[in-house]
């Protein structure tokens, strides 16, 4: 089974090993930046980053991405007209989002921007 294949199968159901393999497969294979504790990289392109900081968390369900092009693009597809888009740089847990194209919160995550 190739790792698109076992993507393809629900992320919630695996085991921690499991989802540890796949993503250490994603960060290897797009050359995601790792922090020393652990985390990676990811981007969100927003028009709504004020509030965002304000309550502190990204809510479930929300998309990043490990493209900062495409994370501009695709928040800025998604919020025409609700002020001024902003790019987010942060740093997420990994086995808190499903890896792919789009990174998806399966939680809600703390705001842990990057300078």
């Amino acid at each position: 089974m190739n790792w698109l294949q076992k993507l393809a199968q629900s992320w919630l159901d695996r085991s921690s090993e499991e989802k540890q393999s796949i993503i250490q497969d994603f960060i290897e294979r797009w050359n995601i930046p790792t922090t020393p504790d652990g985390k990676v990289i990811l981007y969100h392109g927003t028009r709504s980053a004020p509030q965002i900081r304000q309550q502190g968390k990204f809510l479930k369900g929300t998309y990043f991405s490990p493209d900062p092009d495409y994370a501009q693009h695709a928040g800025g597809q998604n919020q025409k007209g609700r002020g001024k888009m902003v790019l987010m740089k942060i740093k997420v847990d990994p086995m808190l989002v499903s890896p792919g194209i789009h990174w998806v919160a399966e939680t809600d995550i703390p705001v842990e921007e990057v300078p």
